[in-house]
């Protein structure tokens, strides 16, 4: 799921851009489309895919983007409570902390 990223791409590469005002319509458009569809195939059971998922849609929080789509912030929520998730997040924290420590 690259939206999100689509939206940081846009912020930060395009900020000089005349047309940058119109620009995050369109990414914003095309996400949540690409939520809508997530929304539609989400049936309870978790995959592999599950946690870059849910990293990709904590990247929306606070967006607004998810209003429409309101079993998407439950499936994070549950995504987030197992325990897989949890410690992939902790193995993946712990991978970006010793690199930024040295």
């Amino acid at each position: 799921m690259g939206a999100p990223i689509d939206r940081a791409i846009t912020c930060c590469l395009e900020w000089e851009e005349t047309w940058l005002e119109r620009r995050p319509c369109a990414v914003d458009g095309r996400i949540r489309v690409r939520l809508s569809d997530l929304s539609d195939r989400r049936d309870g059971a978790f995959s592999a895919g599950d946690p870059m998922t849910v990293e990709a849609l904590r990247r929306l929080d606070g967006s607004g983007l998810l209003e429409d789509c309101s079993n998407l912030p439950a499936y994070g929520a549950r995504a987030e409570a197992r325990p897989a998730f949890k410690r992939a997040f902790a193995a993946q924290s712990a991978v970006f902390t010793a690199a930024s420590t040295g």
